[in-house]
């Protein structure tokens, strides 16, 4: 009878497991659609998207998100009217607000604690980083993926605490850090994106996406300029598709197994698989270069 049980419950479990992550990757689902919404507001409200973040060059100061102007159309008006949006986000007077969890901006499946410490730059940009599966043979996806490398945020020195976020802007195909004021996506520095501009299609250009904390941690608020990886916590670039074996920080990937969520500029959300073709995944991150994509082709 022992026996028997163990069988049952041994088969049961995959089953159960599976039926929570399907759970999860619903309310990311979710998660992103509401944010797509109070972007769509955002837009009816100022007739324009907010942008990547907002900066002086080359300062990147005071850097405020996307995310962070959007904070009213997700009902955290509380939490946009403790920001003075002309101060630094590493100023003092903030410390509560980058303490401050937004769990609309969190994938459930993205397991840990809401608060880290962020690292501070050392000077360079990401690096390639590769993960294995438990038996040691390559993985494109990281549901299953063992990170073989050192997480950013657990070098040294820190700078302070502060809340994670998993979805951050497209900024485009190109290398964030070359011409972080430039990007061929939605968001960038200083960005006025607006409806119009989607050239290639609403339906067919992402402008948000997930990404997971295994290279280090994402977060809302914007851009720190003494932070590792500063300007891409907030934004992501598409040189690599969803869940690559060699993964850059700024790559969008997820816990989900196969792919990870996107929103749409139209404001729908679509999972994308690791398995897309790349040109088609970077056709998708540009909003004015007039390629044809169909829905069939993600």
């Amino acid at each position: 009878m022992i026996a028997i049980i163990g069988i049952l419950v041994g088969l049961l479990l995959p089953a159960v497991q599976a039926a929570r992550e399907a759970a999860r990757r619903m309310g990311c689902s979710n998660n992103l659609k509401q944010v797509g919404l109070a972007i769509h507001n955002y837009h009816s409200a100022f007739d324009r998207l907010p942008s990547g973040w907002i900066a002086d060059e080359p300062s990147d100061e005071p850097g405020w998100s996307w995310g962070a102007a959007s904070l009213p159309f997700m009902e955290q008006q509380a939490i946009h009217e403790k920001i003075n949006f002309s101060v630094a986000i590493e100023d003092a007077m903030h410390q509560a607000v980058r303490e401050t969890a937004i769990q609309t901006l969190i994938c459930q499946s993205d397991v840990g604690s809401d608060l880290f410490m962020i690292a501070e730059s050392a000077g360079g940009h990401h690096h390639a980083h590769s993960f294995a599966s438990s038996s040691g043979a390559s993985s494109s996806g990281c549901g299953t993926g063992t990170q073989m490398n050192e997480n950013t945020d657990d070098s040294e020195p820190k700078l302070f605490l502060i809340a994670k976020a998993n979805y951050v802007g497209v900024f485009g195909t190109t290398e964030i850090e070359d011409d972080p004021f430039h990007g061929d996506g939605t968001f960038y520095g200083n960005s006025k994106t607006r409806f119009r501009d989607f050239l290639d299609g609403m339906s067919s250009t992402i402008m948000l996406g997930e990404r997971t904390t295994e290279l280090g941690s994402s977060i809302w608020h914007g851009v720190i300029p003494e932070a590792a990886e500063a300007e891409a916590r907030i934004v992501g670039s598409v040189d690599h598709t969803p869940n690559p074996h060699i993964r850059h920080f700024d790559d969008f990937s997820s816990q989900h197994p196969g792919g990870a969520n996107f929103t749409l500029a139209d404001g729908s959300v679509r999972f994308i698989t690791e398995f897309i073709d790349l040109n088609v995944y970077q056709g998708l991150a540009t909003r004015h270069n007039h390629e044809v994509i169909k829905a069939d082709d993600f």
